[in-house]
């Protein structure tokens, strides 16, 4: 009963000092980035005007300030639940998809690179806000992908072993006499 009181301490101060100290600095540092990022991209469309089109720029800027928005709210269930919301909404799928495509077809490189960093961002973002959840879901996580990795290693042995088991019939007699120790039939 102590050692788990002690195990619970130490994993509340953990958790005051990730998420008090260290992932609000983190959190600011990427929100820096994330403006800096939408203020090359204003001054990309204030250099190169009619290159860009307003679509192109309108779309990467509403995609970084929801960046800068939802970088404190990355975790493993928001994720959870935009996944849900895409699996189930066809008009959202169709609405990310040509999204997506205007970017993948605009003739700047800078404005690609600049969806990626952005990308690269809320990525980062994730990463920060579901670490100590994977923290204190590891006592259980190791345990699971240890049993799923030697379940996995047991199922090839055994498909190992009926293989070979398929293959009795077609010893040649003389093995058989080894293995077995068994006179051969007559013929």
């Amino acid at each position: 009963m102590s050692t788990l009181f002690i195990i619970v301490f130490i994993m509340s101060i953990f958790h005051f000092i990730y998420e008090g100290i260290f992932v609000p600095s983190i959190r600011l540092k990427l929100r820096f980035e994330a403006f800096a990022l939408r203020d090359k991209l204003r001054r990309l469309k204030a250099n190169n005007e009619n290159d860009i089109n307003d679509e192109e720029y309108f779309l990467i800027n509403d995609s970084v300030n929801n960046t800068i928005r939802l970088i404190p709210y990355t975790t493993i269930g928001f994720l959870g639940r935009a996944l849900q919301d895409i699996i189930k909404n066809p008009e959202l799928r169709r609405t990310i998809s040509a999204k997506l495509e205007i970017i993948k077809k605009s003739k700047i490189n800078e404005v690609r690179q600049i969806s990626a960093e952005n990308n690269e961002i809320i990525r980062r973002a994730f990463m920060v806000n579901s670490f100590a959840f994977v923290v204190y879901l590891s006592p259980i996580v190791i345990p699971v992908i240890f049993l799923s990795v030697a379940l996995t290693l047991i199922v090839k042995k055994i498909k190992n072993l009926f293989i070979y088991l398929l293959n009795i019939p077609f010893y040649p007699e003389s093995e058989v006499e080894k293995i077995t120790n068994l006179t051969p039939v007559p013929a």
